[in-house]
């Protein structure tokens, strides 16, 4: 037992005398999927240059059938700034570094969809929204988890329109604007390559 503690003290030495080459944030690409009310949620791209950074999020969808069309679209732009990267240390035996930074973006949702079989139905709804926040960036070796927090106001335009399938001469018309500031919260969790 006492030389198993001896091992131990002597590797926790060595590792904080020789901290390890953990993954630098500088001129790294990440490939992740996003989920988040700023960054948007689908497959992101992001990538940091010094201290200044950008990322993409897209997620297209489209079902065009005979009777029923499908179309839902969301995409997220975000610029990044970094504010404080921590030194490299190990966790679960990898360089592990953080990075707290700043992003401030926007994010569009559009759906699209009808149906004319069995009475007529269509909804269209274009959702934007515009936030700002902090986020921690933690890699572990290659793998990266993104987590922030923010604030976000957001316009929701709504325009539905049906009828049933007994009553063609009458119609059900929405159509509705919405305006809101709110907490946001924006996660993803994806691969690292690159960097110095």
């Amino acid at each position: 037992m006492k030389q198993i503690i001896a091992c131990l003290l002597c590797c926790s030495a060595l590792a904080l005398a020789n901290p390890p080459e953990g993954p630098h944030y500088q001129n790294t690409n990440t490939v992740v999927f996003a989920t988040g009310f700023v960054s948007g949620v689908g497959f992101k791209w992001r990538h940091w240059f010094e201290t200044h950074g950008f990322q993409l999020t897209l997620l297209p969808y489209i079902d065009m059938q005979k009777n029923d069309n499908s179309l839902f679209v969301d995409v997220g732009t975000n610029y990044l700034h970094a504010l404080w990267p921590s030194r490299t240390y190990l966790l679960w035996g990898y360089p592990s570094r953080n990075l707290v930074y700043s992003y401030t973006g926007f994010h569009a949702l559009l759906t699209r969809e009808k149906q004319t079989m069995e009475g007529y139905y269509e909804e269209n709804d274009y959702y934007v929204a515009f936030g700002s926040g902090v986020g921690v960036q933690m890699n572990v070796g290659s793998v990266q988890i993104n987590m922030g927090l923010g604030f976000m106001g957001n316009i929701d335009d709504i325009y539905r329109r049906d009828s049933s399938a007994f009553s063609y001469d009458y119609e059900y018309i929405t159509n509705r604007t919405d305006y809101a500031l709110h907490p946001s919260i924006d996660c993803s969790l994806g691969y690292t390559f690159g960097g110095k």
